[in-house]
């Protein structure tokens, strides 16, 4: 949606951008939890400034399952500018939000929003990753995260069961996917959030830890042969996962196949999401 703008005649698009996975990390304590944000952008291409606002900052707390959650947030006037491959990248230090009735707000070390304006079978579906690095109350959280849905088949001889279409799910159980990369030890853990891969299991909120990753071309390649989902941190091995196999694509999305074996049976699981 593009308006002009009644005091000037700059050009300016409004933007509400869906729940996200994010992932929260206190960099000293490590504690961490697993939420939504969701974001709504004004971007001025006039000006290459971008308004943006933020709904579901949560800062992790040691020994609670519970973080320290703000309200709506915004920024006004960040700088922004296209990557080579088409990103609209925002990339700002130390910077504070306004946030109404509170004083002490956050400060943005690091503040790193990225959109990608895409269509997938002719529906508007933009790609989003962020990078968080915020500073309150003498900790230091680091805050990581991106929208990546698609459509999950899980297959038993001749059945087979798409949770994407399953009636019976709310609208917010839809399975969301998201990587957490180690580039240091290339190692990566893949986050589903609400996994259910028959119509007979509950959704889960699984991780797969330290699947083997490689980078070439811009491509991440993962790989696992074998691995025990952990579930809310806690081992999972009525699920044991093997020949897992897949691609990130930062211009493409993800494919992900591997193979759960439940009670003997062998489920084949295959994911193609875009951001």
């Amino acid at each position: 949606m593009t308006s002009c703008n009644t005091d000037s005649s700059d050009v300016v698009s409004d933007q509400n951008l869906g729940y996200c996975l994010t992932v929260s990390k206190d960099v000293d304590t490590r504690a961490q939890n697993v939420n939504r944000m969701s974001f709504s952008a004004q971007y001025n291409y006039t000006g290459n400034t971008v308004d943006l606002t933020v709904v579901g900052v949560e800062l992790p707390k040691a020994g609670s399952s519970t973080g320290l959650r703000f309200p709506k947030m915004t920024f006004s006037g960040l700088a922004w500018q296209y990557n080579q491959s088409a990103w609209k990248v925002t990339e700002v230090e130390d910077v504070k939000p306004v946030i109404n009735g509170m004083s002490e707000v956050p400060t943005f070390k690091k503040l790193k929003f990225m959109l990608l304006d895409a269509f997938n079978d002719g529906s508007y579906s933009p790609g989003i990753m962020y990078e968080f690095e915020v500073e309150h109350d003498g900790s230091v959280v680091e805050i990581v995260g991106c929208c990546m849905a698609g459509k999950t088949v899980s297959k038993a001889g001749d059945t087979s069961y798409v949770p994407e279409e399953d009636s019976s799910l709310a609208s917010n159980k839809k399975p969301i996917y998201w990587v957490d990369f180690d580039f240091k030890n290339s190692k990566a853990d893949i986050y589903i959030f609400n996994a259910k891969f028959l119509g007979g299991m509950p959704s889960l909120n699984m991780t797969f830890e330290g699947v083997d990753m490689s980078i070439a071309n811009g491509v991440v390649t993962l790989s696992s042969d074998g691995l025990t989902p952990m579930c809310e941190g806690v081992p999972f091995p009525s699920f044991p996962i093997t020949g897992l196999k897949g691609t990130v694509d930062y211009t493409e999305g993800m494919k992900l196949e591997f193979h759960c074996d439940f009670r003997g049976t062998d489920y084949t699981v295959n994911f193609d999401g875009k951001y």
